[in-house]
């Protein structure tokens, strides 16, 4: 939603990343910006950026799930960034969790990071997205009651099916009893 809304931060995080000087970028537009998820509780997010960076056309695809290969977003902390690069002030925000770190974002990270917090609080305060929110906690919550039940099931199964083999032992055993004091009385006689 962020970066739909405010195309300028796009263009500028994506100059960053790609690690092109912004002025390279000589055009720039987003397709495909509706945002909703394929499923609910799923994170937002299938945008298509077209552009020419230095006379060649250059086609992006932005994808917000992770599919494992983001190892070095878990590595940045708020306190242990380097303030004068600009990429890792992004995956700051990025990694941002509290109003402490954006805070901090804010006063060390220049203009951009102002912008892109400012931006940021913009969109958090919007009806739309405090409705997506409800819905993406429901959604947690439901998905976290699914998994438990799941595992209380599983749970039940298993000790059903150890009750049924300790059964089965025990008859089991009740018949060797049986055997064996028919064995021992036919020894006697």
């Amino acid at each position: 939603m962020l970066f739909v809304r405010y195309p300028d931060l796009l263009k500028r995080l994506v100059a960053v990343l790609l690690g092109i000087p912004l002025q390279s970028i000589e055009y720039f537009q987003t397709i495909n910006t509706e945002m909703p998820p394929e499923e609910i509780g799923k994170k937002f997010c299938r945008l298509d950026i077209n552009m020419m960076v230095g006379g060649k056309r250059v086609n992006l695809e932005i994808q917000v799930e992770d599919e494992g290969n983001y190892p070095e977003r878990s590595m940045f902390h708020i306190d242990s960034i380097d303030t004068t690069s600009e990429k890792d002030l992004w995956l700051a925000l990025f990694n941002a969790e509290t109003e402490e770190e954006l805070e901090k974002l804010v006063s060390s990270g220049g203009e951009v990071m102002v912008q892109a917090v400012e931006a940021y609080r913009g969109i958090t305060a919007t009806e739309e997205f405090k409705h997506l929110e409800i819905l993406r906690a429901r959604t947690r919550h439901d998905e976290a009651q699914a998994i438990m039940n799941a595992e209380r099931r599983g749970a039940e199964a298993e000790r059903e099916k150890w009750k049924d083999e300790k059964d089965q032992l025990d008859a089991e055993n009740e018949l060797l009893r049986q055997q064996l004091a028919t064995f021992q009385a036919n020894q006697k006689s």
